[in-house]
């Protein structure tokens, strides 16, 4: 069961394949945060997915999680602090 939308958080592990690269699911899953008011971070650095371009930066084996969460709340402390990128 899914919860209601705005009500979890998801930490996903992205990756891409031939039939899906990397930058069309990163640009899937920014149109779903956008429409369900979340959004995407990257779970070392903290800082947040804005285009699909940043996942191709950013996002590379080992290094491909992401937290996903209602826009409206703050990085959980519980989470420590980010690694440097």
């Amino acid at each position: 069961t899914v919860p209601p939308p705005g009500k979890t958080r998801f930490l996903v592990e992205m990756h891409g394949n031939p039939s899906l690269s990397m930058a069309q699911n990163s640009a899937d899953l920014l149109a779903w945060c956008a429409a369900q008011s979340y959004r995407a971070y990257h779970l070392p650095t903290r800082r947040p997915l804005q285009n699909p371009a940043e996942a191709r930066a950013w996002l590379h084996p080992h290094n491909d999680h992401l937290l996903v969460q209602p826009a409206a709340w703050p990085i959980p402390g519980w989470l420590g602090e980010p690694i440097s990128a």
